[in-house]
């Protein structure tokens, strides 16, 4: 019954004669709430096939208009961001799958969603040259920071909650102070759009992956590049510090994952074609480097992974143009404007 809910819940709360009608005939074949009320099930005399049992996908989100571009979960996993074409984001209860507030305000796509690391503030940034800080709670828009001349590709918060930076399509990545939106730093030095930014533990450095193929690392103090790490063959997606400060991680669309040494920016490890699969990766105290397997989508789109496996095929209308992971749950984004929210067994 809880499958059924979730399932179908949106549908009943819009239209609650459908329980008997569109949510019964979809339901999984082995449905325990399908074989109660089979004698319902009077508007279709052959219905279609239908999955034995249910899937992994617990949470069909709809209420985009367009194509969305960015999902992120918030820190306590209990909140997901959409970014769409629509030019809004959505904020949905990852356990209900209600949409709790609709952010207007853009005037352009959506390309980035991020949240505060006490999950209070979202941060979005936009084709419209912008990023804005919402209340996440209230759906206000607290602040529009206004300085990029190109689309705005990534936002991130520091764990302080104190910053914010943003990668654009202008090249550049810009530090901006949340309270007061004011820009304390324009970061120079990438020859092609930025793509992903992320702040270390400590909000002391800032690293920035490019289509440039390079990933920079910066003082977030004073502006300045500490290190250059070249050896990627591809625009770099996604980049990412270690807890311990030491290391930070890039992953590429060259199907490899780079581990670099901040200080000294030698590459330390490279795990070759693993597609876009996501990796956690924890310090040991022998200088080791861990890797576990978590789950993430596969380089050609039509995969859920995990690990280097692939796990679960994705049908095409499933497929992301944008995806996030909390632990064994993963958020899709889609071309339709829909977020799927897939629960796994957690990785023992």
């Amino acid at each position: 019954m809880c499958r059924f809910i979730l399932y179908c819940g949106w549908l009943v709360e819009k239209y609650p004669l459908q329980a008997y009608a569109s949510a019964l005939v979809f339901s999984p074949a082995r449905s325990m709430t399908r074989n109660l009320f089979k004698e319902e099930m009077r508007c279709t005399t052959a219905g279609p096939v239908v999955e034995e049992d249910w899937s992994a996908c617990t949470q069909t989100l709809e209420g985009h208009s367009s194509c969305v571009w960015s999902v992120a979960f918030s820190p306590d996993s209990k909140l997901v961001a959409s970014g769409s074409d629509d030019k809004t984001i959505k904020i949905w209860d990852a356990a209900t799958g209600t949409c709790t507030q609709t952010l207007n305000g853009h005037s352009q796509s959506v390309l980035s969603v991020a949240f505060s690391p006490d999950s209070k503030l979202v941060a979005s940034g936009s084709d419209d040259n912008t990023i804005k800080i919402w209340d996440a709670a209230t759906g206000i828009c607290t602040q529009t920071l206004e300085g990029h001349s190109h689309s705005v590709r990534s936002v991130t918060f520091s764990p302080d909650s104190k910053l914010v930076a943003s990668g654009s399509d202008d090249k550049t990545i810009k530090i901006w102070d949340t309270a007061t939106g004011i820009c304390t730093q324009t970061l120079n030095g990438h020859s092609h759009w930025v793509r992903s930014v992320t702040f270390s533990p400590d909000s002391k450095l800032v690293a920035s992956g490019s289509t440039d193929e390079t990933v920079k690392i910066w003082d977030a103090a004073t502006g300045t590049c500490t290190q250059t790490l070249d050896g990627h063959s591809s625009w770099v997606s996604s980049v990412a510090f270690l807890p311990d400060l030491k290391l930070v991680t890039s992953g590429s669309a060259g199907k490899t994952i780079k581990i670099w040494d901040v200080a000294t920016g030698t590459c330390t490890q490279m795990l070759g074609n693993v597609g876009f699969s996501t990796f956690i990766a924890s310090w040991l105290g022998d200088a080791k480097i861990s890797l576990q397997k978590t789950y993430g989508i596969g380089s050609d789109g039509k995969w859920i992974t995990r690990g280097l496996e692939n796990w679960l095929w994705l049908p095409p209308g499933c497929r992301p143009e944008t995806w996030a992971v909390a632990a064994s749950t993963i958020a899709i984004g889609c071309s339709s404007g829909r977020v799927l929210i897939m629960t796994f067994p957690a990785d023992n």
